[in-house]
């Protein structure tokens, strides 16, 4: 079975990396969230469904096998842990790389059972230097994980007509 784990249930994740998720084939999507009426909204029909805006329509896809677990409460954590030791592809979009605190214990305890498993962790909170904080975060090394930072740009820049930015 191929899992993705994803931390944080906004757009950011929603929208990329739960996407790109169900679009790449991962048999299991499991995502770590705090909001537990999204999590039981989720869990009701373990499916997230998207609107897309295109230039001339707003049309929705549907993601499925998504199961939402919430890190505060000890039943989720184990559950939490577990897909940890099985996700090849992570991601973080959590407000601030502040919340790598909260997350690096349960996400240590994971990796910690498949120490060798070959992992890439995605992370897209507004910071150049979130993957390097959230491997120290976590604090012990795992020799085929792989921490990339994915720097989001704020969804309030304004993209000049053709795309192209002023030097």
């Amino acid at each position: 079975m191929k899992t993705f784990l994803g931390i944080g249930l906004g757009p950011i994740q929603t929208g990329l990396f739960v996407s790109g998720a169900s679009k790449g084939g991962f048999d299991r999507i499991v995502i770590a969230e705090v909001n537990d009426k999204l999590k039981a909204a989720v869990n009701e029909v373990h499916s997230v469904t998207v609107n897309i805006a295109a230039a001339d329509k707003v049309y929705s896809e549907e993601y499925k096998n998504v199961e939402v677990y919430n890190p505060n409460d000890p039943a989720d954590v184990e559950k939490l842990i577990q897909a940890a030791a099985e996700a090849s592809e992570l991601a973080t979009a959590l407000p601030s790389v502040k919340f790598y605190a909260y997350c690096a214990p349960w996400l240590k305890a994971g990796f910690a059972l498949q120490p060798e498993r070959t992992r890439f962790f995605y992370t897209a909170e507004n910071n150049n230097h979130a993957a390097e904080e959230l491997e120290k975060a976590i604090g012990e090394k795992f020799p085929n994980t792989w921490y990339l930072n994915t720097v989001i740009g704020k969804m309030s820049g304004v993209v000049p007509a053709g795309g192209v930015y002023p030097a």
